[in-house]
């Protein structure tokens, strides 16, 4: 054999032993950067040998639910309700806890919107002296489920309230997003009430709409149920009551004209303009009573601290029919 033909039959060899190990072994750029979606599972390569140990299966989290929180056993479930409409789920959970402090609960959302692969969001309260409130948004086979969390401390007791929303359609959610989740307080037979959730009614920011719109779910509820023989118009602009600032007469005054001079000679509340109240008395003092437990506690969509001592009153032509404290509604009845 030539040496011409030893060096072509070498570079032949050297060629084939190459791409032999090209396609044995070696991945092209573009399959290395492919990596399996969240969704999916890793199983081990088949292989014929019968002593090739099985690799662990990863499993991750496609679909998840508040039910998967890995909750502080020392949590106490004080509520939970539901409500549904066309397109939405809303559930609330209302815990009591003690001792973490609100850094603490943060830690808490933050690590379990990572280990449950969530969206988290930072939301700031309507109210500027707020603290931020947290959402987190889960995957989901289908839609938008979202996680609201709220801190209220009622009278001492420290409450962490969660609201899940399953809105069906897929829905873009912001740091301007809002909830409004209400508890109604509805008197019963027994003298007690049953509490009933709203996830979504009309709804405003400012003292005097907030106690129109809670009212007007409050007697669009009590009257769907037929829970007291009253008539009462409650739609707002054309409701058998006012709410707003009131003197001594009855004149009401527009809230950027209270001074600290004449502060004192108003009081806020509801002023009847109809006698719609019950005519039997405790009948009428539930009514009331459970009225401003609504009022005063009923929203659960607003991290706040409440000491006791904020009222409501109840006014016709200027006199004070009765009066409720936060205090009173969290350790009477009616």
């Amino acid at each position: 054999m030539t040496d011409r033909r030893r060096k072509m039959r070498h570079g032949i060899l050297v060629v084939w032993v190459g791409l032999a190990l090209v396609g044995a072994g070696c991945e092209s750029p573009t399959s290395s950067q492919v990596k399996p979606s969240p969704s999916q599972q890793q199983t081990p390569p088949l292989s014929d040998a019968g002593d090739t140990p099985e690799l662990p299966v990863t499993e991750s989290f496609v679909e998840a639910t508040f039910q998967d929180f890995d909750l502080p056993a020392a949590w106490k479930l004080l509520y939970q309700g539901t409500h549904e409409t066309a397109d939405r789920t809303y559930t609330l959970y209302e815990y009591e806890w003690q001792g973490e402090g609100r850094p603490a609960i943060d830690s808490w959302l933050r690590a379990e919107a990572e280990r449950l692969m969530g969206k988290l969001t930072e939301r700031y309260s309507y109210q500027a002296d707020a603290s931020i409130d947290l959402m987190i948004e889960l995957p989901t086979g289908q839609g938008t489920r979202l996680i609201s969390s709220y801190t209220q401390t009622i009278m001492g007791s420290e409450r962490l309230v969660i609201e899940e929303t399953l809105l069906e359609q897929p829905t873009a959610i912001g740091a301007d997003y809002e909830d409004h989740a209400l508890v109604l307080y509805m008197p019963n037979r027994s003298g007690t009430a049953d509490r009933v959730f709203k996830g979504e009614y009309e709804h405003q920011h400012t003292d005097i709409y907030l106690v129109y719109f809670y009212s007007q779910a409050f007697f669009e509820e009590l009257t769907r149920q037929k829970r007291m023989p009253i008539e009462v118009r409650y739609r707002l602009g054309e409701t058998d009551y006012e709410v707003g600032y009131f003197n001594a007469n009855g004149e009401s005054i527009f809230p950027e004209e209270l001074t600290e001079e004449n502060r004192d000679q108003y009081v806020f509340g509801v002023q009847l303009s109809a006698d719609f109240l019950p005519q039997q008395a405790d009948l009428r003092q539930q009514l009331l009573f459970y009225w401003a437990k609504t009022i005063l506690l009923g929203d659960k969509a607003h991290s706040r601290t409440l000491i006791g001592n904020e009222q409501i009153h109840f006014l016709k032509k200027g006199k004070i029919l009765a009066s409720f404290s936060v205090k009173d509604v969290m350790e009477g009845s009616s």
